[in-house]
C-alpha cells in the first residue's frame, strides 16, 4: 500500500475542486482526483474544511477495486486475450472514473458515507451501471494544514483580491478577460507572497466583509458593519494621575510610623549593651584601683558592701595615727623633727600610702611590738 505524500499533493494542485454533501449529517466534502495511465496510479483527497483524508492506488489496486465494486464487469475483463487489450481496457476504465470526478460528472452520481473498520473516511459514488468507492486515511494535522493552505486558503484570498480590485464585476467578465486578470495577480503573488497577502487583506472592505460573514456564520448577536474607511489612532501612552497613584497606595505605606524619642532609644540601647557595674564612692582615692564587680543575677544592691569598705579605710587611718604617735614617743628628738618636717612638707598623705595602709591585724601587731 502506498501512502499519500507531498508528491501526490503536488499532482493534485492543477485539478479542480469538487464538492458533494452528506445528506444524513449535512456535511459538505470538498475533493480532488488525479489519474494517469503513464504513471500507473490514481489518487484523491477529501476535506470537510477541518480534516483531510487521502488515498493512493496503483494500477493493479485500481483494477482489483473496480472488479470488486462491479462484479458484473468481470466477464468482459475475462475476454481480454492480449496484454495490449488489457492496457487499453485499464486506460478506458481510468478515463471513465476520471470523468465521474469532474465538474460535469460528479453532480450526476450519488454520494454516500459508509461505515468502515478499515478506513477513516469511506464513501461510495454510484451511477446507473457502476459503483466506485474510496477508503481514505487521515493525513495528520500538519500535512492537512499545508494542503488546505496551498490548495484552498491562499487561492481564495487572491480571488477575493481580484474581485475587490477589478473595475468590472467578476461575474460579468468574459472568460478570456478573467484569465488574464487572474494570471496577472497570480504571477505577482508568487514572487512576493507576503506582500500580496498584505495588500489583499489590508483593504477595509475586504476585511470588514470577511468579518461580517464570519459573524453571520457563527450567530453573533451584534454583527459588525462593512466600511471602506478607517481611523488612525493616536498612539499616546496613558499615564497614571497623581491622585490615583496616591489612592492606590495602602494605608500602611502612606502613613508614617510613629518614632520614639531618640534620647529614650539611646538610653535603652546603652542599658542593654553595658553590664551593671558597682560604683565606688567619689571620695575614695582608690576608686580607679578597685576591681569592677558585676551585679548579681538576682539584682541585689551593692551599697552595704561599699559602706563596709569605707569604714575599714577610716579604721586603718586611725590605727596609722596611733602607731605614728607611739613611734614619736620612742624615737629620738631628731627623728621627730624629721618626721614633723616631712609632715609639714606634705599636709595630705599621698594616695599610695592610703592605698597601701596595713590591715587591721598588722596594725595591732605593730602596736603591741611598740609597747
Amino acid at each position: 500500500m502506498e501512502y499519500f505524500s507531498e508528491e501526490h499533493a503536488k499532482l493534485l494542485i492543477p485539478r479542480e475542486w469538487l464538492v458533494k454533501i452528506d445528506s444524513d449529517k449535512s456535511t459538505p466534502y470538498l475533493m480532488k482526483f488525479y489519474g494517469s495511465i503513464e504513471k500507473q496510479l490514481c489518487c484523491a483527497f477529501a476535506t470537510d474544511t477541518k480534516n483531510v483524508w487521502g488515498e493512493v492506488l496503483t494500477m493493479e489496486q485500481f483494477v482489483r477495486r473496480w472488479q470488486k465494486s462491479n462484479p458484473q464487469q468481470r466477464t468482459s475483463f475475462s475476454n481480454l486475450k492480449t496484454s495490449q487489450e488489457e492496457e487499453e481496457w485499464r486506460a478506458a476504465i481510468l478515463e471513465f472514473i476520471s470523468s465521474a470526478h469532474s465538474l460535469g460528472g460528479l453532480p450526476e452520481v450519488s454520494f454516500e458515507i459508509v461505515e468502515s473498520h478499515n478506513a477513516d473516511l469511506h464513501y461510495e459514488l454510484s451511477g446507473e451501471n457502476f459503483k466506485w468507492k474510496w477508503e481514505m486515511y487521515h493525513l495528520g494535522p500538519k500535512f492537512s494544514a499545508e494542503i488546505l493552505s496551498q490548495h484552498l486558503i491562499v487561492p481564495l484570498i487572491s480571488m477575493s483580491h481580484l474581485a475587490f480590485s477589478s473595475t468590472d464585476p467578476v461575474g460579468r467578465m468574459r472568460d478570456e478577460d478573467l484569465e488574464r486578470a487572474a494570471d496577472r495577480i497570480g504571477r505577482t503573488a508568487r514572487r512576493t507572497l507576503d506582500t500580496h497577502l498584505r495588500h489583499a487583506m489590508s483593504k477595509p472592505q475586504v476585511t470588514t466583509t470577511l468579518q461580517r460573514l464570519t459573524a453571520l456564520f457563527n450567530f453573533v448577536p451584534r454583527i459588525p458593519p462593512i466600511t471602506s474607511e478607517v481611523e488612525v489612532p493616536n498612539f499616546v501612552v496613558p499615564h497614571v494621575p497623581p491622585t490615583s497613584q496616591a489612592l492606590s497606595e495602602s494605608p500602611e505605606q502612606s502613613s508614617p510610623k510613629r518614632s520614639r524619642p531618640m534620647s529614650l532609644l539611646a538610653e535603652q540601647r546603652t542599658e542593654s549593651q553595658s553590664p551593671n557595674v558597682s560604683k565606688l564612692p567619689p571620695s575614695s582615692p582608690c576608686a580607679s584601683q578597685q576591681p569592677m564587680t558585676q551585679a548579681t543575677d538576682d539584682g541585689s544592691d551593692t551599697e552595704p558592701e561599699e559602706g563596709r569598705t569605707h569604714d575599714k579605710q577610716k579604721r586603718d587611718e586611725k590605727e596609722g595615727g596611733v602607731q605614728q604617735s607611739m613611734t614619736n614617743r620612742t624615737s629620738p628628738p631628731n627623728a621627730g623633727t624629721a618626721a614633723h618636717a616631712s609632715q609639714g612638707h606634705s599636709s595630705q598623705p599621698p594616695e599610695n600610702d592610703i592605698c597601701n595602709a596595713p590591715s587591721e591585724e598588722e596594725a595591732q601587731t605593730q602596736q603591741f611590738a611598740a609597747i
